[in-house]
């Protein structure tokens, strides 16, 4: 044996564990990633118990931060299991699918440069937490052929963010951003935070409009504008009297 590898044996068998069968190292591996094989781990263990919605808040405490990965990370992850079919979506429960005897060459190759259209769709599923119909789908290989998927990706969290999840209302964003010429992930991340401080700044000033303001007793100003109180006022005022 090398020196530069060490031998590993198990010191003893022990009832409380989840089986991780051999495939997923040997053929899922390549194809899902070295955090897609920690969150299907994870979820391993934590089957038969509730965890959090991906697209919640306490999924980044509850789950990222456990595995010390990003909520993009994560999310990326997740998608690339539901391409794998490791992950379903039945009758609106996901459902964590044991692993097959497969081989790599039975797989097809990944290109991890950029996400292709399957994976895309598990993105836009995971966001809509519900499986895609043949409408939609249909409707998202339209916009694959005419925007690209970090575009479509911002606009179907854009969609999630207004509870419209369809692929119209996608269409509709996507067409909106067209139209502002905004073509880049990093225009329309600028775009949004902008308008984000916009409805802010809006509040506040509708805010305040609404405030009530304190009334103030003052007694009674009849005749106050009255010539002849004025000069008596300007008289008195001349002579030091109250």
């Amino acid at each position: 044996m090398s020196k530069n590898r060490i031998q590993l044996t198990e010191h003893c068998q022990r009832r409380g564990f989840s089986i991780i069968f051999d495939e997923l190292w040997t053929a899922y591996l390549p194809h899902i990633g070295g955090h897609g094989v920690l969150l299907y781990c994870y979820l391993k263990f934590m089957s038969g118990r509730e965890i959090p919605n991906p697209c919640s808040k306490e999924w980044g405490q509850e789950v990222c931060q456990v595995l010390g990965m990003s909520i993009v990370e994560s999310h990326g992850a997740w998608a690339h299991l539901q391409e794998m079919g490791l992950i379903m979506l039945l009758d609106g429960a996901y459902v964590l699918c044991d692993t097959e005897m497969i081989f790599p060459s039975s797989v097809p190759t990944r290109d991890v440069s950029r996400a292709d259209d399957s994976s895309l769709y598990a993105q836009v599923e995971l966001q809509f937490g519900r499986v895609l119909g043949s409408s939609e789908i249909a409707r998202l290989e339209e916009l694959a052929e005419a925007y690209s998927t970090e575009l479509i990706v911002l606009a179907v969290q854009a969609s999630v963010q207004e509870q419209a999840l369809s692929m119209p209302y996608v269409t509709k964003v996507l067409a909106d951003w067209k139209r502002r010429k905004l073509t880049t992930p990093a225009d329309i991340t600028a775009y949004l935070e902008e308008r984000k401080q916009t409805i802010l700044s809006n509040q506040i000033v509708k805010g305040r409009r609404n405030a009530r303001i304190p009334q103030v007793k003052t007694g009674d100003l009849r005749g106050y504008d009255d010539p002849d109180l004025i000069l008596k006022r300007m008289k008195q005022a001349a002579r030091g009297e109250d």
